[in-house]
């Protein structure tokens, strides 16, 4: 496996708990959806929205 990095960020507590919904329906972690956002990033080299 590959090594990974902590990533620590303060977020609006309703703001957590209505995107924990979003992915849990889509089938991903909040984990997974954050790696998905830096990679899209990564892609685009920009914001990924």
């Amino acid at each position: 496996m590959a090594k990974t990095a902590m990533i620590t960020t303060r977020v609006e507590p309703v703001v957590k708990k209505n995107a924990e919904k979003v992915f849990k329906k889509s089938g991903i972690s909040t984990t997974e959806a954050i790696s998905i956002f830096f990679i899209a990033g990564e892609i685009t080299q920009g914001i990924a929205f």
